[in-house]
């Protein structure tokens, strides 16, 4: 029988990362250095690990050790240390397209079964269905099962037709598995369980649990495991008079958590209604502290991420500068919303019998005559979102006459028409002696957009067949433009449009065998989504006081903290 991990308990009266330095420092110093080669140093976020070595680095310094630094990493990260991979992962993109393989050669009648209605025709439709079931995929394997596993619980004993709803999700999960299996890709949460069955885990050096106070039951598997368990140590932030509170690997006993350790104190607790309230009790806790105080001295703990601007706006009033961890969000930079905006512009776009001229239509409606040309009607409010995008009306504007302004002319021509929607021919003629802004604006504009429809042939393609476009037509609006990655916006600018480039080279590596065909509109949106998982982190000021979010706050070591947001817990 296998050894367990070991447990170790670092008192509350030294911080979390510096007792952990100790801790470190005391079992690993021969002959002066400080040798954590043969360490794998998991804490629950990366800021965490980035803190604990400047502390490695400043505890060698102070001591005149030479360090050779340990391997940090996060909890999410640990199960790919445990254990050799066969094959290269499926990215989330290829996992989303293979859901929606699996489920298209799913029989209709059992589709019928698990979402009542077939998706059909609607591209949007086998998305969105398979993103559900990716994510029931993905819940269930972190807890160590499948949906074989759900299908034969006994609960569903008395429930034959869940049971039955439950076994076609399973077909389908295999069917999905098998698909990745074709492409030579692995599903990283099944080869997780894989690994479990098959006691392939194994620790490639000693473990060291930092703070770790929730690990999900397939990692905790892993761990547990027989050729890994006796190679882990968890460190437990906590007296060890509270031993009962926490189990093997330092994770809390929430049983055990009802009542807290140690009660806060009315002193340190402030009512405060709103988050204007609040931030401003901030302040003024601010102002009351003693004596000379530097930025990293002080922690701002933000519960709730939605106070983040309102503590920022107050801070910046008092001339106090803050940092949160991420600059922007990526749905909120100009790159994105670009995309975002032309793809709106491209779903409101329909066709009509078509005349030479641009006309308005008041309601929206289509008013088809009896001519054989085909053009185009376009919503005015999509279309004006558009042109008043800054980097797009930037471009649309280099490309006309300086005196010209084709926001204005747009503008004009809704108040003169009542314009729902503008009608306009497929082709404009801009070559008469003195064509209007708005007839150039809109020549100017199909002509960027006119690789990503086509009216005469059918919209759809292959997804990756869109890569190109997308990008030449990114490289068109921000072609010549400058941008200082040392100042907020053109590092934002640059982060999001390389964000946003690796997204659509996502797009162009998939496999044919499981790419749909989609036009345009589902892929900027596919495009878009498949980066909105990334950050744009906060540039380095070193004069700011940090804003950390609940999961980094209790490794936090700042001497001086205010938590802002506790309304439970």
């Amino acid at each position: 029988m296998p050894m367990a991990s070991h447990r170790d308990f670092l008192d509350w009266d030294t911080p979390a990362l510096p007792a952990a330095v100790g801790w470190l420092a005391g079992r690993h110093t021969r002959d002066g250095v400080l040798d954590l080669s043969g360490q794998l140093l998991v804490l629950p976020g990366a800021r965490a690990g980035r803190r604990l070595l400047e502390l490695l680095v400043d505890h060698a310094t102070a001591h005149s050790l030479r360090l050779v630094p340990p391997t940090t990493l996060t909890v999410g990260a640990l199960p790919e240390q445990l254990y050799v991979s066969q094959k290269p992962f499926a990215d989330d993109l290829v996992q989303r397209c293979a859901w929606v393989t699996a489920l298209q050669e799913s029989p209709a009648e059992s589709l019928e079964d698990v979402c009542h209605q077939r998706p059909g025709d609607d591209p949007r439709g086998w998305i969105e269905l398979a993103d559900l079931l990716r994510r029931q995929h993905r819940e269930l394997a972190g807890d160590g099962l499948n949906f074989a596993d759900v299908a034969a619980c006994e609960m569903l004993d008395p429930l034959p037709r869940e049971r039955r709803r439950w076994e076609i999700l399973h077909e389908i999960q295999r069917r999905y598995l098998d698909t990745l299996e074709d492409l030579s890709l692995w599903d990283r949460q099944t080869a997780r369980l894989v690994a479990i069955e098959l006691n392939e885990c194994h620790a490639p050096c000693d473990i060291v649990l930092i703070g770790t106070v929730d690990i999900n039951h397939s990692t905790r598997q892993m761990l547990e495991s027989e050729h890994v368990t006796d190679r882990v140590t968890a460190l437990v932030h906590a007296p060890e008079n509270l031993a009962d509170r926490f189990d093997q690997l330092g994770c809390l006993v929430p049983l055990h958590w009802r009542q807290p350790a140690v009660p806060p104190s009315d002193h340190v607790v402030q009512v405060a209604d709103r988050p204007d309230d609040q931030a401003a009790a901030i302040a003024a806790w601010l102002s009351r502290l003693p004596g000379p105080l530097r930025a990293d001295d002080i922690t701002l703990g933000i519960a709730d991420e939605s106070m983040v601007p309102v503590v920022a706006r107050q801070m910046a009033d008092c001339h106090v500068a803050t940092r949160w961890v991420q600059e922007a969000a990526l749905s909120e930079t100009r790159p994105w919303r670009l995309l975002e905006t032309i793809a709106d512009c491209l779903s409101s776009i329909s066709t009509h019998d078509s005349g030479a001229k641009i006309t308005a239509d008041q309601d929206g409606s289509d008013d088809n005559g009896d001519n054989d040309e085909v053009g185009i009607t376009v919503a005015y409010e999509p279309l004006a979102a558009l042109w008043r995008h800054p980097d797009f009306n930037a471009w649309l504007q280099a490309q006309l006459d300086p005196d010209l302004d084709p926001v204005i002319s747009l503008d004009d021509f809704r108040a003169e028409h009542l314009a729902a929607s503008i009608k306009l021919p497929r082709q404009l003629d801009t070559t008469g002696d003195t064509p209007g802004t708005l007839q150039q604006s809109l020549h100017l504009l199909f002509g960027l957009l006119d690789p990503l429809f086509d009216l005469e042939n059918s919209p759809l393609r292959p997804l990756p067949e869109w890569a190109v476009p997308l990008t030449r037509l990114l490289s068109l609006v921000y072609s010549g433009r400058e941008a200082d990655r040392d100042d907020r916006n053109g590092h934002v600018l640059l982060a999001a449009s390389r964000h946003i480039q690796n997204a659509i080279g996502l797009v162009a590596a998939i496999p044919a065998a499981v790419a749909p065909n989609l036009d345009a509109i589902e892929a900027i949106r596919l495009s878009l989504e498949s980066a909105a998982g990334e950050t744009i982190p906060a540039r380095a000021e070193p004069d700011a006081v940090e804003m950390v979010g609940w999961l980094e706050l209790p490794l936090d070591d700042a001497p001086v903290l205010a938590v802002v947001g506790v309304n439970e817990g």
